[in-house]
């Protein structure tokens, strides 16, 4: 969780700069896009760990991500015929299953961690 010294990042290339693609590129890269066009527009804060006396580098305490999925009929045939992570995804995304890259991104978004952080623990 950010600490209260982090730093908004303001301006569409530092926000861009920060990792942040394009809703253009959803369509291809659909887990790594940060947020539509239209928000960009509206204005999206992001912000970024700082430092101070009072924190560890810029975070002060933890919150987690999590991804949560009901097992639906389709999905169950898929797990006990044997299918893969990719058709598991797969599925999961056509029945709407917030990914844990996108429960980070959304954690973003809220100004609740950074987005170094979110890539971190969902890409590195």
């Amino acid at each position: 969780m950010l600490s209260e010294c982090s730093a908004q990042l303001s301006d569409q290339f530092h926000v861009l700069t920060a990792g942040v693609f394009l809703a253009g590129a959803f369509k291809l890269f659909p887990g790594l896009v940060f947020c539509s066009a239209d928000e960009i527009e509206k204005g999206v804060t992001v912000f970024a760990a700082k430092g101070c006396r009072q924190c560890n580098d810029g975070y002060k305490g933890r919150v987690g991500i999590f991804q949560v999925m009901e097992v639906s009929e389709t999905m169950g045939r898929i797990i006990m015929e044997g299918g893969n992570a990719m058709q598991i995804a797969e599925q999961a995304a056509s029945e709407g299953v917030i990914d844990l890259r996108r429960a980070g991104l959304n954690k973003v978004k809220e100004g609740v961690t950074s987005l170094v952080e979110i890539n971190r623990v969902t890409i590195e």
